[in-house]
């Protein structure tokens, strides 16, 4: 039992970029001080890592370039049995990674913090008056959002005439209260005009899809609070994911309702008429996140769910859509155009691929991990989760890493 609730919970977490968050790592050869000097340093990869350290979990936020080397950013460990259980159970949501800065929010989850890649300094800390559920980046932006159990925030650079440049007092962010509510996985849009996210009804226990106008302040709804409108209080809405398209036109959603077992697919929703394609039929058992490739005109993620047989028991047949092979994790690109399904047959069928990634020279990052694991243990001896790189168009998956402690991980754009 205890294992399924784990399961139904990885299949819950949802990330919109790209983040390594990793444990102890196997090759790691760089050092703090050799990174400082060096001029030609640019991080490649992003990640966060949970190990144990005299029996407390220690969570340490890396940056890693394209040579192994890699720099700390931060480290901290859980304070609180609430934070402790968000942190275990949902650690995807606590940290996002912009192009310059990370943001997270701490050992209590009640402050929002930034720390610059070049200098590995903090440059912003403000306590919230309640706990912090979600952060997400702008996918281009310094710009973040921070959604609360009462409200959502924007931590923007803060303008130049707030304070003269020579002023060591002078804020390098400010923090913006947007819209009271509870929202799940907010999105800029690319102009940073508005946002997109799941926003609890106050009524039930749905989860509608919204759109924030970030001038105005008005909110539109694109999803009510249900799938079913004939039985909402049952066959209510779960919001998984949230992903603007790179020209802000369209609006990729990962949504599910109750069930056992639990079944995700998308929604692709134009946010200026309203019109919505519910993908159900050919996207059903997809697993967020996922990406856009660099062209925009598609959407990578990962399809299949090994842990099914478990839910169904040995033997059973999937009874659902035609998903080809349903019981593998294997990446998938939707054509959002037409709705067309293109299965990346290039990729081994004996890895399990999870949470893609996309750089701008057409490269995907995937993870090759234990489907029953929220993420890997720290007490594990060996690297349970591999980081493979292969080109969008073809060619044989690389190994990157072996990793131990992997919550998160991203391409540093």
């Amino acid at each position: 039992m205890a294992r399924r609730i784990i399961s139904i919970l990885f299949l819950a977490l949802a990330p919109s970029f790209v983040i390594v968050m990793l444990g102890d790592l196997t090759g790691c050869n760089g050092t703090l001080g050799a990174l400082k000097e060096a001029n030609d340093y640019s991080p490649l990869l992003g990640y966060v890592s949970v190990t144990q350290e005299q029996d407390k979990e220690v969570w340490t936020g890396r940056l890693r370039d394209s040579r192994g080397r890699e720099v700390m950013l931060f480290k901290f460990t859980p304070s609180g049995g609430e934070a402790k259980q968000e942190y275990l159970l949902f650690p995807r949501r606590f940290f996002a990674w912009a192009g310059k800065h990370v943001a997270y929010c701490g050992a209590e989850q009640q402050e929002v913090i930034l720390v610059d890649y070049q200098t590995q300094k903090e440059v912003f800390r403000r306590r919230l008056p309640e706990r912090v559920t979600y952060l997400s980046a702008h996918p281009e932006e310094e710009e973040f959002l921070v959604a609360t159990k009462k409200a959502l925030y924007l931590v923007q650079p803060a303008e130049e005439s707030s304070a003269p440049r020579s002023s060591e007092k002078a804020p390098a962010f400010i923090l913006r209260r947007l819209k009271d509510g509870v929202f799940h996985w907010p999105a800029l849009s690319p102009d940073g005009r508005q946002v997109a996210s799941g926003k609890k009804d106050e009524k039930g226990e749905g989860t509608a899809l919204v759109v924030l106008d970030l001038s105005s302040g008005r909110e539109k709804e694109m999803l009510p609070p249900f799938t079913n409108p004939a039985a909402p209080d049952v066959a209510y809405r779960i919001i998984t994911s949230v992903a603007w398209t790179p020209d802000g036109k369209k609006i990729v959603v990962g949504t599910t309702s109750p069930a056992d077992p639990r079944v995700e697919w998308l929604v692709t929703l134009d946010p200026e008429t309203g019109q919505k394609r519910d993908l159900m039929s050919t996207t059903q058992l997809y697993t967020s996140p996922g990406c856009f490739t660099p062209d925009g005109k598609h959407f990578l993620f990962s399809q299949g769910k090994p842990d099914y047989r478990e839910f169904l028991g040995e033997g059973s047949q999937y009874k659902g859509p035609d998903v080809p092979d349903p019981f593998r994790a294997k990446l998938v690109l939707l054509e959002l155009k037409t709705g067309r399904l293109t299965h990346l047959r290039h990729i081994p069928p004996d890895l399990n691929s999870y949470w893609p990634l996309c750089d701008r020279e057409g490269k995907i990052y995937f993870l090759d991990k234990d489907p029953n694991l929220v993420f890997s243990s720290p007490h594990q001896s060996a690297a349970s989760v591999s980081i493979y790189q292969v080109p969008l168009q073809g060619g044989q998956p690389e190994r990157l890493l072996g990793v131990k402690g992997l919550v998160s991980y991203a391409v540093i754009r």
